[in-house]
């Protein structure tokens, strides 16, 4: 059902998350119009690892989507 869903998705991963990467890039190859974005220095909690990369990824995917 994923390869039916067109709206913009964004995936980030933490490059030392313990999931590993294989899950990510699955779901990437799942939904058509999906953006993956591994960040180097960060585990799960991305958005505690690294902040601003985090919260600057999401902006520039907003920014692009919104036009």
């Amino acid at each position: 059902k994923l390869k039916d869903f067109q709206k913009p998705v964004l995936i980030i991963q933490g490059r030392q998350d313990f999931l590993g990467e294989s899950t990510a890039i699955k779901i990437n190859e799942a939904i058509p119009n999906s953006e993956l974005i591994f960040l180097n220095e960060c585990g799960h909690s991305i958005w505690l690892d690294n902040k601003d990369k985090y919260f600057s990824a999401i902006a520039r995917f907003l920014e692009k989507t919104a036009s």
